[in-house]
């Protein structure tokens, strides 16, 4: 989750699109991973992840990493589904400060 969190702050950090950036990342330099469909839809965003040849516990370190991931680029887990291969979140943008009305705080 620790490394999660530090990678989403380098993405959030470097690129304007980090959602788009992460998503090559994950099916770029996760060998395993077959397939990755980020989905947004209002406030919500969805991640599914397929590695049929994954273990189920690096399956869980996977979904891990992406959870400390999204919670950097602002995202709160409203749902989350593991089994081996397979990761499906579905996520809430937290309201931002600017939202909230306290961006002259």
């Amino acid at each position: 989750y620790t490394s999660g969190v530090w990678y989403g702050k380098f993405l959030q950090t470097k690129f304007k699109n980090p959602l788009e950036i992460f998503k090559k990342i994950l099916t770029s330099c996760f060998w395993e991973i077959t397939e990755v469909e980020i989905s947004p839809e209002n406030n919500k965003l969805y991640i599914k992840v397929i590695a049929p040849n994954q273990s189920q516990a690096n399956t869980e370190l996977l979904l891990k990493f992406i959870n400390g991931v999204m919670a950097s680029l602002n995202y709160k887990t409203l749902k989350e589904e593991s089994w081996k291969g397979i990761i499906h979140l579905e996520l809430e943008k937290r309201k931002g400060l600017t939202e909230l009305g306290l961006e002259s705080m």
